[in-house]
């Protein structure tokens, strides 16, 4: 009720507020710094159990059922996503975003112990390297150059360009 009222009596000195809010913002706004490549840190988790010369359907029921069962268990977990080779399990955890990383790390690890330790956890089984995905680690862009031509001249300079154009 103030405001408008003081806005009715004195429409210069409104419009004089408004137009010093609109310079302030456009100052400000000219400040803002924007960084191309942000830093991400997002609470994911990665597990890798590896079972020399095992089958992916002995691997699915001996390792990944039973570190499954036990990663549910585990507070504040999103997504989970597995993939059972020959010879190795690779599992995803996504935690949410409010989780840190560090005591995510520790929980899955401590998981990892319970279920190592059990009698049916097969004998040849490699010890699970639990890690933090590093989000700026990976690649922005991968790049495959093929030809059927084993003389394609074309490949070569393409290739020779993006190594000359985009360092690494």
């Amino acid at each position: 009720m103030f405001l408008s009222n003081v806005s009715i009596k004195r429409p210069i000195f409104a419009g004089m507020m408004n137009l010093l809010i609109i310079i302030i913002g456009l100052l400000a706004y000219r400040k803002i710094g924007v960084d191309n490549q942000p830093k991400i840190d997002l609470p994911v988790v990665s597990i890798r159990v590896q079972v020399p010369g095992a089958t992916p359907k002995f691997i699915e029921q001996n390792v990944l059922n039973p570190i499954e069962s036990v990663l549910r268990s585990i507070e504040g977990i999103d997504t989970m996503d597995s993939t059972a080779t020959n010879g190795s399990v690779n599992i995803r955890v996504s935690f949410v975003l409010s989780e840190n990383i560090n005591v995510a790390v520790n929980n899955i690890r401590n998981a990892m112990t319970s279920v190592t330790g059990k009698k049916n956890w097969p004998s040849n089984a490699l010890t699970p390297v639990v890690k933090p995905v590093d989000q700026n680690a990976s690649s922005i862009l991968q790049v495959a150059l093929s030809s059927s031509k084993s003389k394609d001249f074309g490949i070569g300079n393409l290739s020779e360009y993006i190594n000359r154009g985009c360092p690494t």
